[in-house]
Formats: structure tokens, C-alpha cells, sequence
């Protein structure tokens, strides 16, 4: 006897996908009607809020001089002279003038900007207790007082002149001359790792990384942070431990003048020694600093001009080769760390075949595979590969560019030609005579 389903047995399973279906078409909706609203009031409210913390902000000249040292005001330039006519409190002021020989930059004030993007509400609602502020290309969001953040700005607008002068042409191409770039500066390290581990896991103990999901540059401020400020605090404690010392010595009458004198110059040695670690030291920290902060901003700016548009031009090789290249104080300049490490290399016959460089290492899982000598030697060879072709092959490495950038989803995911065998075309070589012109070049920096 044969056996019938019951109809509702049969179409349970269409009943389900329907009803799901309905739930996400309702959920959906919701989002539509709700999802502008928050424990931080609607999208108008936060656009509000940050037009008047934008009105509030005062817009002055600026003076960076050779030491690092910032001067905001009214600027005036007499000849050889430049004044800065600092503000304080309602009625006074200080004036202090330089020498143009003492200057590095000078910045004079730009009306600001009110207008208030999507990207800054949706950042402001994720950071309610952070700050705004604008430049021409820059939106900042940070907890710190701005002047502690100044070196980071001027570091970001320096390197973006520099970026846009060595690839105005694909800004110009794309029509993004006028993009808008976001950068959020984070002070705590805790505040930073929790951050990383919620968008980034990989890089929870790294000091800044561009988040390309977002669009925005995430940084920690390593001048402001617990590292720095642990290390002057160190500094400040030996110093006082000589201080001690220098008041005891003076203060007793039990030892003789001669070892008095003695120890009086072990002291100002001493210190001398402290002197010298703390600057050598903070150089140092801001070296590193200067040098991430230019990296992961020259990985923003250059997915802002469109050079990352398809997969083939998200291989790693090309996306830190190009990073690499902007992390020198003027952009394109001879990066002596990673140089160091490709010259050893080719030294001791251990370089990764171009082959590899550019077409095996395909993600970032296939980077860390390297391990870390690897990896070290993997940023190396792409910066002085991506080097090698800005300086001797410029204006063909500008036409790969845009062949890996024209090749769209979905035709770049099925078929991918090998960047090394595109690349000695485009240059009118062989793949191995690449290799060879590639290595000599770089052995000869």
C-alpha cells in the first residue's frame, strides 16, 4: 500500500524558507526605520554636535621648527625673521621670534571645513567621548588633547604631499583628488589591543594598522603612551637619584675636598650618560613612530587613490612594497633599515626568488607562513623591488599599475596572470633578466 506525506510535511521546508525570509525582510526594515538611532541620539544629532565642536576649535598658523618643537598663533614673516603671537587667556599673548634657519615648515591656517560625513557620525557614535578635527585631507578622532597628536598630524600631511606628488596621476585618473581620508588616535594601549582584537586579531600587538573594511587609519600614539611616558618617568628617577647624591656629597664634612671633586665629576658624567639615553632613546621612539605612522597612512592614501581596485592588485608584494617605500622622512627616499636587510641577503645567496616574491606569496596568511625572519626579509625585497622600479623603470611600473587595476570582479578571480611574467612584459624583458637587472640594482645602493 503505498504511503502518503501529509502536505504539511511537504512544504515545511518552503513554509520555513518563506518565514525566514519574512524575518529578514522585517529586520531589514527595522534597520531602515531604527538603525540612525542610538544611546547617541539620531544621525542629526551627532552631525550637530560635531559641527559645534568643529566651531569651538581655533584655527591658527603654525611653526615647526628643525627640533621638533610646534608654535601655533598668528604667524608674521619679516624678511629672515619669522614671528608666532601666541594667545592667552582673553587679553594676553607671548611673542617669540626664530630665524628662517631654525624653521622647517611653516603652515598658515585654512578656513575649516563643517561639512560632516557619513564616516565621521558613524566613527563619533563608535567613539562618543572623542574629539574632531579637520585638515584638507585628514578627519582626526581622538581622547588626547590635539597638541599631544601634532606630531601625528604634521607626519600624515607631510607624507600625503609627498604621496600625492609621486602618484598624482592615478589621484587625477580615479577622480579621488579630493578624497577625504580617517584617522582615529587611540592613547592607551588596552584601549588600542581591544580595538585590534574585535577588527584585526593578527595585529594585536602591533602600534597602528589601516583597517581597509572601514576606511580608516587606527593609530596608538606612542608620544603620549604608557612606553614613553614610563621611559621619561625612569629617566626622571635617576635623575633625582643623582640629585640625592649631589646634595649629600655637598652637604658632608666627613670626606675630602680631592674625593669630593672626584665624585662631583663620576656624578656629571652620570648624567651626561642619562642625558644622552633619553635622547637617543626618544629619537629612536620617534623614528619608529614617524616610520609606522607613514607606512599604514601610505597603505590609506594609496587604497583612497584606487592603486588596490582588484585582486591582483592586492598581492602583498605590491600593497608593502608601495608602503615601504613611503615610510622615509621624503618620500621614495633609500630606506636604510630594509636596504640592510636585502643587501645581506643577496650577500649570503638566501633572497626570495622573484617568482616567489611576487606571484606564491598571494595573502597575508602566506606572509606569516615566512616566519619571522622571513617576513622581515619578505617587506625588504618588496620595498626594494617596488624601489628598484619607481627609480629605473618608472613610467612602465605606472602602466602595470593600471593593467592589474583594469582587470575587474568577476575575471580577475578566475584567471590571474603571473605578476612577474606581466610585469617583464610590460617592461619588454624576460622574467629573468628582470631578476638579474632587479638584484644588481639593489646591490649597488
Amino acid at each position: 500500500m503505498k504511503k502518503t506525506t501529509p502536505l504539511f510535511s511537504r512544504t515545511q521546508p518552503y513554509l520555513c524558507r518563506a518565514l525566514f525570509f519574512l524575518l529578514f525582510l522585517l529586520s531589514a526594515l527595522c534597520c531602515c526605520l531604527f538603525g540612525n538611532h542610538s544611546a547617541y541620539g539620531s544621525d542629526d544629532d551627532i552631525r550637530d554636535q560635531l559641527i559645534e565642536e568643529l566651531k569651538k576649535q581655533e584655527n591658527l598658523d603654525r611653526v615647526l621648527l628643525l627640533d621638533g618643537r610646534i608654535f601655533q598663533g598668528e604667524v608674521d614673516v619679516d624678511g629672515e625673521t619669522v614671528s608666532v603671537k601666541e594667545q592667552f587667556g582673553h587679553s594676553g599673548y607671548l611673542s617669540t621670534s626664530f630665524h628662517r634657519d631654525e624653521i622647517a615648515d611653516i603652515t598658515f591656517a585654512r578656513p575649516i571645513d563643517y561639512t560632516v560625513t557619513a564616516e565621521e557620525i558613524a566613527i563619533k557614535r563608535e567613539f562618543p567621548d572623542f574629539h574632531i578635527m579637520k585638515r584638507e585631507r585628514y578627519t582626526f578622532f581622538t581622547s588626547e588633547d590635539f597638541f599631544f597628536i601634532e606630531r601625528v598630524v604634521y607626519a600624515l600631511e607631510e607624507l600625503a604631499n609627498g604621496v600625492c606628488e609621486e602618484f598624482d596621476a592615478f589621484f587625477t585618473d580615479n577622480g579621488r583628488t579630493g578624497v577625504r581620508c580617517y584617522v582615529v588616535v587611540l592613547s592607551s594601549r588596552d584601549v588600542y589591543r581591544e580595538y585590534v582584537r574585535r577588527y584585526a586579531p593578527a595585529l594585536e600587538y602591533s602600534s597602528g594598522h589601516y583597517d581597509f573594511q572601514r576606511s580608516r587609519l587606527v593609530l596608538f600614539n606612542q608620544f603620549g603612551g604608557e612606553d614613553y611616558a614610563g621611559f621619561q618617568e625612569e629617566v626622571r628617577k635617576q635623575e633625582g637619584e643623582l640629585d640625592r647624591l649631589e646634595t649629600r656629597l655637598k652637604k658632608s664634612d666627613k670626606l675630602n675636598t680631592l674625593y669630593k671633586k672626584r665624585m662631583q665629576k663620576k656624578i656629571q658624567g652620570a648624567r651626561r650618560q642619562t642625558k644622552a639615553l633619553s635622547v637617543r632613546t626618544s629619537l629612536q621612539m620617534r623614528g619608529r613612530t614617524i616610520q609606522l605612522i607613514r607606512h599604514e597612512g601610505a597603505h590609506q592614501l594609496f587604497h583612497a587613490s584606487g592603486l588596490h581596485q582588484t585582486s591582483l592588485a592586492k598581492r602583498p608584494w605590491f600593497l608593502e612594497g608601495l608602503a615601504c617605500f613611503c615610510e622615509t622622512p621624503a618620500t621614495g627616499g633609500i630606506n636604510r633599515r630594509r636596504l640592510e636587510v636585502v643587501q645581506r641577503a643577496i650577500e649570503d645567496g638566501q633572497t626570495i626568488p622573484l617568482a616567489v616574491l611576487l606571484d606564491d606569496v598571494r595573502n597575508e596568511r602566506d606572509v606569516l607562513s615566512l616566519g619571522e625572519g622571513g617576513i622581515e626579509l619578505f617587506y625588504a625585497q618588496s620595498w626594494s623591488f617596488a624601489y628598484f622600479l619607481m627609480n629605473a623603470h618608472k613610467e612602465a611600473f605606472f602602466q602595470f599599475i593600471r593593467r592589474i587595476n583594469q582587470r575587474a570582479w568577476p575575471w580577475d578571480f578566475f584567471w590571474e596572470e603571473p605578476h612577474r611574467a606581466l610585469l617583464a612584459k610590460t617592461l619588454g624583458t624576460s622574467s629573468e633578466e628582470l631578476e638579474t637587472e632587479w638584484l644588481y640594482f639593489v646591490a649597488a645602493l
